[in-house]
């Protein structure tokens, strides 16, 4: 009975604790202090106990995060390099040092050959060159302290293009700092000793409190596209407005060479460019170069077929859809007309039309010509020269039997194209004679003898000998304006 009141009257005391910290974010270690007091009345005397002090260590809580800097779905081509970043935050309760590696998903059809890891060790948010150093551990991580990682890697240049590849960062912390030996969870409490409790959560296929953090990216891979290749070339160079004339109603009309190239009359050029590889190009820029010596930009479509319909000056007609799908603009810089396309298929034709106007008659110029050179390319002592360069060294002399070549620019610098064009040479047959084989010249691979060339084009096509005029002659369909043509003529010295 003695014992049963004593513990009735302690049970009707208050327990007071005092000196009592939380451990939710104290630093692990830290000592914690518990002095109990305990109070009570006993036939209507207070009395106060103590009890022993009592002292236990905070333990070390293992908790962290890894989180993305970018949208989780990514894209990378076969071959190429990626930077992949991410956020390591420090959320335990002490410094820790962790062993960084990459992270494949459960697909395996997608592989880097290889990646690095760098650390942003001046916490700029940017790799910096310094910090291009393959790293595995990352130490000294503060408490509450985020640090961006970056994975760099390569795909194969043998990777299997598709979806929902997972590839990112893992993350384990370690006490002593060496890659593979990670820290351990502690199985018993131990009260006057730093246990280790992990609390970090699931995430990307890790279990919850495992000590190890994963974060992936999802990449979808994609074949490696080649640089697109656009070919050019001019399918439309004529006047379609005069003062005289008045506006072209057509194309077609334009085409009939009605309007004359008179001061203030509106010039159109249309250039038709393919997109000759087998790959889609985005985002391309074409710049087309203007020759402004004796034209102006136009700033209106109301001189053009199309200005009847459509306000845009220098216009991307889509042949296809028949319909304008892009306007160029002027860059005084470049002196040129950019336009910038969206995209273009593989095979896709675009047609690029630009507005000039003329500032004076070009209906009196002429085509400028003059000799580019008069050589020696073979002789009986010498032999065949091996190049162009070898020819004008001066080594072959004209000597008879000797083979001449004499070759002439003929330039068009008006702002209309040539049409029908002739051009004769005559020769004195009673020292020379026409040659008819081309193998004492440089072009010797080329079976014709009074060749064509048209610079970045090559030989282009061929003179004839004229037996009646003594004469070699060439004939030119078109030169269109800022284009030259050399024609070459061939002798032997009798």
């Amino acid at each position: 009975m003695k014992l049963s009141r004593v513990l009735a009257i302690a049970l009707l005391g208050t327990v007071v604790m005092t000196n009592i910290a939380m451990a939710s974010g104290t630093v692990a270690g830290t000592k914690i202090t518990n002095t109990p007091t305990l109070s009570y009345s006993m036939a209507g005397t207070t009395k106060t106990l103590k009890a022993p002090t009592s002292v236990y260590v905070v333990d070390k809580v293992i908790n962290f995060t890894i989180s993305l800097k970018k949208a989780q779905k990514q894209n990378v081509i076969v071959g190429k390099n990626v930077i992949a970043s991410f956020v390591l935050t420090n959320k335990g309760n002490s410094i820790e040092n962790f062993v960084l590696s990459g992270n494949y998903g459960s697909l395996k059809q997608f592989k880097f050959t290889g990646y690095k890891i760098y650390v942003d060790q001046n916490n700029n948010g940017i790799l910096d060159r310094a910090e291009r150093k393959d790293i595995s551990i990352l130490t000294k991580l503060g408490v509450d302290v985020k640090k961006t990682i970056w994975i760099e890697a390569t795909t194969s240049s043998k990777a299997i293009v598709s979806k929902g590849n997972h590839f990112g960062l893992l993350a384990r912390a370690t006490a002593s700092g060496v890659k593979g030996i990670y820290t351990k969870q502690t199985i018993q409490n131990t009260m006057n000793k730093v246990d280790i409790v992990f609390a970090d959560g699931a995430n990307g296929g890790d279990e919850v409190r495992d000590n190890q953090v994963i974060n992936r990216y999802i990449w979808t891979v994609y074949p490696d596209v080649p640089a697109v290749a656009l070919d050019k070339k001019l399918d439309f160079d004529h006047i379609t407005s005069d003062s005289k004339n008045g506006t072209s109603k057509s194309r077609k009309e334009a085409e009939t060479d009605k309007f004359q190239p008179i001061a203030n009359a509106t010039r159109v050029k249309i250039f038709e460019i393919i997109n000759s590889t087998n790959s889609k190009g985005k985002n391309i820029k074409v710049s087309i170069p203007l020759n402004l010596t004796n034209e102006k930009v136009s700033t209106t479509s109301k001189y053009t077929w199309w200005g009847r319909t459509e306000n845009r000056v220098h216009i991307v007609w889509d042949e296809k859809l028949q319909k304008v799908i892009a306007e160029g603009k002027y860059n005084p810089k470049t002196k040129s007309i950019d336009f910038l396309i969206k995209e273009i298929n593989a095979g896709k034709k675009l047609y690029f039309h630009v507005v000039t106007v003329l500032l004076k008659d070009a209906k009196n110029e002429k085509l400028e010509m003059k000799l580019a050179w008069n050589i020696i390319s073979a002789d009986p002592i010498n032999g065949v020269c091996k190049d162009i360069n070898d020819a004008k060294s001066g080594k072959y002399k004209a000597i008879p039997g000797a083979t001449t070549v004499r070759a002439w620019s003929i330039i068009n610098k008006t702002p209309s194209i040539a049409k029908n064009v002739k051009f004769s040479i005559k020769i004195d047959p009673k020292v020379e004679k026409v040659a008819t084989t081309s193998k004492n010249t440089w072009w010797r691979s080329d079976k014709r003898v009074h060749v064509i060339y048209v610079q970045g084009k090559g030989n282009i096509g061929a003179g004839r000998y004229n037996a009646k005029q003594n004469s070699v002659d060439f004939f030119f369909k078109e030169i269109k304006a800022g284009e030259s043509v050399h024609p070459h003529i061939v002798t032997e010295i009798k």
